[in-house]
C-alpha cells in the first residue's frame, strides 16, 4: 500500500466548481507534454516543424468529431510540447469534416465512441471525457511510433495528468484566443514551456 502523499493524493480541481462541462459551448484547452518534453518537432524561423508524432496529434484532433459527434473544432495549434485548442460542444451532431491523413498502421482501432456514433447513439459527453479519450488515443498511438518508428520514448505517461481549460463566453475572448493560438508558434522564443527559454 503506497503512503499519502499531499501532491499525488490532494490535487485540487481546476474546472470551474458546479459547471456543466457537458454543456453546449467554446472552451479552450491546453494540454501539455509530461515533464514539457519536446516530442512533436520544432520551432524554426517562428514557422512550426511538426516530426511524424506532431503530425499523428494533429490528425487525431481532427477525428474527434467523428469519435464525438456533437463536437465542432476551431482553431488548434500542436506545439512541440504542448497542444492549444478551441473546441465546441454542440446540441446537435453536424457533418464531418475532412481530417489531416496519417498513415492507417499508426492510429488506434476505432474505440466504443465510434461505434457509439455509428449506432446513431447521442450520449453526452464532457470536456474532460473527450480530452481524456483524446489523450489515451495519441498515447497508443505515440507507443506505436516508439516501437515501430524509433520516436522518442517518454517514461511515465505521455501528456500531464490534467489540462487547462477556459470556458469561452463572448466574441471577444474568442477572437483573442483564437489569434494566440494562431500566433503562437511565432512567439515560441518567449513561450514559458520552451525549454531554452
Amino acid at each position: 500500500m503506497s503512503r499519502y502523499n499531499p501532491k499525488i493524493h490532494n490535487r485540487k480541481s481546476i474546472r470551474l466548481k458546479g459547471y456543466d462541462y457537458s454543456r453546449p459551448g467554446l472552451y479552450f484547452v491546453m494540454i501539455c507534454v509530461q515533464h514539457k518534453r519536446c516530442l512533436f518537432g520544432g520551432i524554426r524561423r517562428n514557422q512550426l516543424q511538426q516530426n511524424e508524432a506532431g503530425q499523428m496529434v494533429q490528425a487525431e484532433w481532427g477525428k474527434l468529431p467523428r469519435r464525438f459527434p456533437k463536437v465542432r473544432l476551431h482553431e488548434y495549434v500542436v506545439m512541440p510540447n504542448h497542444f492549444h485548442a478551441i473546441l465546441e460542444i454542440t446540441d446537435e451532431a453536424g457533418s464531418l469534416p475532412e481530417v489531416a491523413e496519417f498513415r492507417e498502421d499508426q492510429v488506434p482501432a476505432p474505440g466504443p465512441e465510434v461505434s457509439q456514433q455509428q449506432q446513431g447513439s447521442a450520449v453526452k459527453k464532457t470536456l474532460g471525457q473527450i480530452v481524456g479519450a483524446f489523450q489515451s488515443i495519441t498515447t497508443v498511438a505515440y507507443i506505436r511510433g516508439v516501437k515501430n518508428q524509433n520516436w522518442p520514448s517518454f517514461q511515465g505517461k505521455l501528456w500531464q495528468r490534467n489540462y487547462w481549460d477556459r470556458i469561452i463566453r463572448d466574441e471577444d475572448a474568442y477572437q483573442n484566443i483564437s489569434a494566440y493560438i494562431i500566433n503562437n508558434p511565432a512567439k515560441w522564443i518567449e513561450d514559458r514551456f520552451n525549454p531554452k527559454k
